[in-house]
């Protein structure tokens, strides 16, 4: 009854919070409960980002990173040394943009929620730093931040699809076109596709790799795409 309780509690909240989206909110940041945020915009790839993670675990701690082209990154710093050795990311890719990304924060009974670009809402328990619901989609998130358990989330939808990057210590997944990416169903199956079908690089002025972009965010392409990439699917 107690957790019966605690989940219509977090779907309350979640249908009555006044959602902000992204971009009316660049530049607001400051600290919620144990957790701190930030919002911020990429004018260089016209791109939106809330962040939030806990304010006081540092040098080793997770974090969280949406963006508005529908990408999440599960930032893990595992210690106080080089970033190319002491941090890591687990990403994932929301393909099929349905929704402008929003966020709210609930000062009084403090919790932060984040409506991703695909309509599903993401619950943290503000006071213990923590995720504690994903509407439409079932996770596991390991409390432990270490080298092993591969960025500490792991996510099935209920309805769509994902894509899981996987983990990478060092920097981002996709920028490493020779990689598998797996793609997920509501079904419950996967699809292992290069990161080359999915990505394409992003060069700085120098020429060096500054992240990649997913290549299929219009939902007939990425049907079609499914149906060609992914035929255990059974589209």
């Amino acid at each position: 009854m107690k957790y019966l309780a605690i989940i219509l509690f977090i779907f309350s909240i979640s249908a009555h919070a006044e959602f902000k989206s992204c971009k009316e909110g660049v530049g607001e940041f400051g600290n919620l409960g144990s957790m701190r945020y930030q919002v911020g915009y990429f004018e260089k790839y016209d791109k939106c980002f809330l962040s939030i993670g806990p304010n006081n675990r540092y040098p080793k701690y997770r974090g969280y990173h949406f963006d508005s082209a529908g990408e999440l990154m599960v930032f893990n710093s595992l210690g106080a040394g080089r970033p190319s050795k002491d941090t890591g990311a687990r990403n994932f890719q929301f393909p099929v943009i349905t929704s402008e990304l929003k966020y709210k924060l609930d000062f009084e009974d403090e919790y932060i929620l984040i409506q991703s670009t695909d309509g599903r809402v993401w619950t943290f328990d503000a006071k213990a730093a923590k995720l504690i619901s994903i509407s439409e989609m079932d996770f596991v998130e390991d409390p432990d931040v270490t080298r092993t358990n591969d960025g500490g989330l792991e996510l099935s939808p209920k309805f769509g699809t994902i894509v899981d990057q996987g983990w990478r210590v060092g920097g981002p997944p996709n920028i490493v076109l020779s990689r598998n990416s797996v793609i997920k169903n509501d079904s419950g199956l996967e699809c292992s596709v290069k990161n080359k079908k999915l990505f394409k690089l992003i060069y700085d002025n120098a020429g060096g790799v500054d992240g990649a972009y997913f290549i299929h965010s219009d939902k007939d392409d990425w049907e079609k795409f499914l149906k060609k990439n992914c035929k255990n699917f059974g589209l």
